[in-house]
């Protein structure tokens, strides 16, 4: 698999150019997560660079399908700051799949890039489709092992029309080569990096309000309330988690499907007025440092940016072992707990418990960061990916 990374694990920021490239960026959606942040960063990178750049997601605007608020525009009111033109399709889902793919092939045509980036299976798929008349150098994306049967033959579809699939850890690669098929040549791998927030000694104001003193010390899980993030089977040991931790108290960010479900479980048991589900909160990272440690007892991921955000932040991480965590943690860490629910409990209760070893392994989660995984680093090496593929096709 080394050729996945030949050209793209050196710490060299980007190829000196001062070609200016038109680069459509397109996602399935702009409401706030994960992969949709990691979009707009690189948007706004490679605005920086000079680039021509204009992102188009294939479903509604965020107000549409989420409410208008300012907290769920948060990630195209950072485009509109950085003057970087986006649109939104008019649906999501495979339901839609040929009115969305007709909507992005007249963008394409109007904006005629000299590449296109996408990401997420969605965004994947359709600029695949829509791609077809085209012939544009097409970059995937992919974020996540896909599980499903019929996601793993329809995105190798889609790979065998691009001429390049970023994975966003060695771990997604493998997954896409031995599982899905994609030959390991159009693979490459680019991680999520992170940028340095300076620490406030300032908590949010909810963060304030949940709690009982400035000095109780806290539990926090970041994420979509969903099957995926893993966090019913663990509010289902909630008794068992913070019976012998009579001071932590444990505070969920986030929203989603499992929300009602989750509240019943914190209602029915011993601890229920320790336990306090905020909903998705727009700065969630702000409250990392102020925690004992972040909790990820996902079932997959990729490469998940909560755990980088929570390394930047200095504290410690309880996950289990799924895709992307060794390489972001490092091999044999006691912050990885292999499988089973009981045993990531007991792992949280011992990183609560044992605040030297906590600050220790916080300490070391910081320094990982910022050598390995800096932001603009990353994000460098999609021009130079870009570059090289526009090369290679003689343009």
């Amino acid at each position: 698999m080394s050729k996945m990374t030949r050209v793209y694990n050196s710490q060299s920021a980007y190829l000196a150019s001062s070609n200016t490239l038109r680069i459509a960026l397109t996602i399935t959606e702009l409401d706030p997560g994960g992969a949709e942040q990691c979009l707009v960063h690189l948007a706004r990178f490679l605005a920086s660079r000079n680039h021509q750049v204009e992102v188009l997601a294939l479903g509604p605007t965020p107000n549409r399908s989420l409410g208008a608020t300012p907290q769920r525009e948060l990630l195209t009111t950072q485009l509109d700051l950085a003057n970087i033109p986006w649109k939104c399709g008019p649906a999501r889902g495979m339901a839609s799949i040929f009115s969305v793919t007709r909507w992005l092939r007249t963008e394409l045509n109007r904006i005629q890039p000299d590449i296109i980036q996408s990401m997420l299976f969605h965004g994947n798929f359709v600029a695949a489709l829509a791609n077809r008349q085209h012939n544009i150098p097409h970059v995937g994306g992919a974020r996540v092992s896909q599980s499903q049967r019929w996601r793993q033959v329809a995105q190798r579809w889609a790979v065998g029309r691009m001429r390049t699939l970023v994975c966003v850890s060695q771990s997604v690669a493998n997954h896409c080569h031995q599982v899905e098929g994609v030959p390991a040549q159009k693979l490459v791998v680019i991680p999520n990096g992170v940028q340095e927030l300076e620490i406030s000694r300032r908590r949010p104001d909810a963060l304030v309000s949940c709690l009982p003193t400035a000095e109780t010390p806290f539990l926090l899980f970041v994420g979509r309330l969903s099957e995926q993030k893993g966090i019913q089977p663990l509010l289902e040991h909630l008794d068992a988690l913070l019976l012998p931790l009579p001071n932590h108290h444990l505070i969920l960010l986030g929203d989603g499907p499992l929300m009602p479900v989750l509240q019943q479980l914190v209602g029915t048991s011993k601890v229920a007025s320790r336990v306090h589900l905020l909903g998705w909160q727009p700065s969630a990272r702000s409250w990392m440092p102020h925690a004992s440690l972040l909790i990820l007892p996902s079932r997959y991921e990729g490469m998940p940016n909560v755990v980088l955000e929570a390394m930047q932040s200095g504290i410690p991480v309880a996950t289990f072992d799924v895709e992307g965590i060794q390489e972001l943690l490092g091999e044999n860490n006691p912050q990885i707990v292999a499988s089973g629910i009981q045993q990531f409990v007991e792992r949280v209760r011992e990183l609560a418990c044992d605040q030297q070893l906590s600050a220790s392994l916080g300490q070391a989660n910081k320094q990982r960061v910022d050598q390995h995984f800096q932001l603009e680093v990353q994000l460098g090496k999609y021009e130079q990916l870009y570059r090289q593929v526009l090369n290679d096709s003689g343009q």
